[in-house]
């Protein structure tokens, strides 16, 4: 029966079928054992993970807390010290404040001038000046101009911000676009100002003699309402500023501020030398301005009277028996200005030098003399400056230890003559000399100078020489018909009708106008990428702006005042004496007597190239020296004091070594300097179209590559002087 189960075929295959289902059965379960324990750790990778993200994010989180926990105590910390430092800086302004009424206190009883009264504030030393401010003492930008902003605190000129107030002043501010001035008439507008006037001038004029009173009530909202006020001196002034200070007037207090030139105050002026970008931050902490006793007169052993000369000082790069580098000051008022940047600045700090810019006897603060009368202007000379550098030099090498110490000096303009010179006369205290756009030849009759401006304008265009030409003949011609001078009163917005019978007004009228090419070309600045060259012959050529006259009278008169160009005027400001007068402050009186009694340097138009016209000759200016100082001068007196300058000191020719010339030949001062080298051992360097003094600064991109090159030149040439 077994046998027969065993071996039926039916049976058999029931049992196969059941081992396979078995089999099958078998397989899932182990796939399913095999995903499950996949299933497994993948849940336990995933537990970890998670495990692991909330380690980071708290470990973040923890991090952040103790980031923004750092922040805030440094936004504390930042806190607390600001809060120190603006209670330092009221404890310091208040400190200040309370000093400067003092030494304005001392000033008014006449003590000599205090220190602090002589300082100069910048407000980015290492920018340029900003011209409103400069000229106004307000800026719309306030703060926040991007400009520097030049305070002093001793001027002739108080401003009273926001005094005068009418009904045209304060605007609505839904009536920003109008005129609420047009609803009144004129006649209302000046009783309104009289009254005003009446109220406020009894006051003002019991602290000293007013010279102008100007008020600005219809303009821009920073110059709106502004009162200016010009004193005879400064001491007037100071005394104004104290007695007014903190008093009200209708009801609002007195704002005042100090100006170094009030509106429509400046005259017959000279720029002196740029200052250069400072090249170094916060460098200005580095210069100590300081004193040095000089006597008055160096050739008079009889004469004891001694003065105190102003100079600048940089020793933060000095080290043992470094050079001595000096920056002469020419008829300027010195500045920080060349102890900070240019170039030899970059010598000094290269070299590890000791730095000096030293003033000029009677510009600036050095006054060795009561006042600038004819008679104290004997000692104003290039003899005795050369003698107070010497002292200078001897005296310094002592007192610093530095008697084995290279001395190079260095001078741009008139200065650059003072460089060579004392090189020449001085050889045993000085040993090479850096002589910039320097006039060394006298010349009374200099005709070539507007030559040169006529060069420089006609390489950049010949429709510019010819439209000036054609202006300055219109003017001619108007002067020589009858009704004409009245005519250019009203075109160049004269505040006189041109005086016919005087040839020393019309002189005095023409030269004015020649100025404006002059200065341009002398220093062609470069603004907006625009050489000044450019920029004034755009003007002159531009057709739409009507004729070659009406064009030379917009570019003279583009101001809203009249243009004060009477002889009589000019010659009543520059005879006053008084170092507090305009005839000082512009150092115009000083510079002009030295070119009356050593070097000439008259720019006329005795040249038959001329396109400015015939009507500032040479006797022009002779007449002018004998009316603004009273001594009689005539050519040949003239030409006595330029031939003694020149057998003095050489000439264009004089007997030197280790002097370089650097000369532009667009600046129309080089005719009279050194134009070829005078020995190996003094070169001259001519600068294709560069300008007056541009080698004393540092090089910027707009610096063509010929200027580059020729301060490479100067630079190795220097440095080997210091090395050996």
């Amino acid at each position: 029966m077994e046998e027969c189960l065993s071996t039926n075929p039916i049976h058999k295959e029931k049992r196969l079928i059941a081992m396979e289902k078995l089999y099958k059965r078998m397989r899932r379960f182990l796939t399913e054992l095999d995903w499950l324990k996949e299933e497994i750790k993948k849940q336990k990778k995933w537990q970890l993970l998670q495990k692991q993200r909330k380690i980071t994010i708290l470990s973040k989180s923890r991090k952040k807390y103790k980031k923004h926990e750092k922040k805030n105590s440094k936004k504390k910390t930042k806190r607390e010290s600001l809060i120190e430092e603006i209670k330092k800086k009221r404890e310091e302004q208040f400190r200040k404040s309370k000093q400067l009424q003092k030494d304005i206190n001392d000033y008014i009883d006449g003590v000599k001038t205090p220190e602090g009264l002589r300082r100069i504030v910048d407000s980015r030393s290492t920018k340029k000046l900003c011209p409103s401010f400069e000229l106004t003492g307000v800026c719309r930008h306030k703060n926040k101009c991007s400009k520097n902003h030049r305070e002093i605190f001793l001027s002739n000129v108080i401003l009273i911000i926001g005094l005068y107030f009418n009904f045209s002043v304060e605007k609505n501010p839904m009536e920003s676009n109008t005129n609420v001035a047009l609803e009144f008439k004129n006649s209302g507008m000046w009783h309104y100002f009289c009254k005003f006037y009446d109220n406020i001038i009894t006051k003002l004029k019991s602290f000293g003699e007013i010279k102008t009173l100007k008020c600005y009530w219809r303009n821009k909202k920073h110059w709106r309402a502004n009162l200016y006020v010009q004193y005879d001196t400064k001491r007037a002034a100071a005394k104004a500023w104290k007695n007014l200070k903190g008093r009200c007037y209708n009801g609002k207090p007195l704002v005042f501020h100090p100006l170094v030139n009030g509106v429509g105050f400046r005259g017959f002026t000279f720029k002196g030398l740029e200052e250069p970008e400072s090249l170094t931050k916060n460098v200005g902490t580095n210069i100590v301005e300081s004193w040095i006793t000089q006597p008055l007169d160096h050739f008079n052993h009889r004469d004891n009277r001694t003065w105190s000369m102003r100079y600048k000082e940089n020793s933060a790069f000095l080290k043992k028996n470094g050079p001595i580098l000096i920056m002469i000051g020419g008829e300027w008022e010195i500045t920080n200005g060349f102890l900070q940047g240019g170039l030899m600045y970059e010598l000094g700090v290269k070299y590890h030098g000791l730095m000096y810019y030293t003033e000029h006897r009677f510009y600036g603060q050095s006054r060795p003399t009561k006042d600038i009368s004819t008679e104290n202007l004997q000692y104003l000379n290039a003899d005795q400056a050369l003698a107070d550098l010497a002292y200078f030099i001897d005296t310094k090498k002592k007192e610093k230890n530095l008697e084995k110490s290279i001395v190079i000096v260095v001078g741009g303009s008139y200065a650059g003559n003072m460089a060579a010179w004392a090189r020449l006369k001085y050889p045993h205290l000085i040993q090479g000399a850096l002589a910039s756009s320097a006039p060394v030849r006298a010349k009374a009759d200099f005709y070539e100078y507007y030559e040169i401006v006529t060069d420089a304008l006609g390489k950049y265009s010949k429709t510019c020489v010819e439209s000036v030409k054609t202006a300055f003949a219109s003017v001619e011609e108007l002067l020589a018909m009858r009704a004409g001078p009245q005519k250019l009163k009203l075109l160049f917005k004269l505040c006189h009708v041109p005086d016919v019978r005087s040839s020393s007004d019309l002189g005095y009228f023409m030269n004015t106008l020649s100025e404006i090419f002059a200065g341009v070309v002398q220093y062609n600045k470069i603004e907006n990428s625009e050489t000044g060259i450019a920029a004034l012959c755009n003007k002159m050529t531009a057709k739409h702006l009507g004729s070659p006259l009406q064009r030379l009278a917009r570019i003279f008169s583009n101001q809203k005042k009249c243009n004060d160009v009477n002889y009589n005027n000019f010659l009543k400001t520059y005879r006053e004496i008084s170092w507090d007068s305009p005839a000082a402050t512009s150092i115009m009186r000083q510079w002009y007597h030295q070119t009356c009694t050593e070097y000439g340097y008259y720019q006329t138009t005795n040249s038959n190239k001329s396109i400015f016209g015939k009507l500032f000759p040479l006797n022009y200016f002779i007449n002018l020296c004998t009316d603004l100082y009273g001594d009689y001068h005539n050519k040949k007196i003239l030409d006595s004091h330029v031939r003694r300058t020149n057998i003095m000191y050489g000439g264009k020719l004089p007997d030197l070594r280790n002097v370089i010339f650097t000369n532009g030949n667009s600046d129309p001062w080089h005719p009279l300097s050194v134009l070829q080298d005078l020995n190996a051992f003094s070169p001259a360097i001519v600068i294709n179209g560069s300008s007056h003094c541009r080698d004393l600064y540092s090089d910027v991109t707009t610096d063509p590559d010929n200027l580059k090159a020729a301060r490479v030149k100067i630079r190795k040439i220097i440095g080997k002087w210091i090395s050996s």
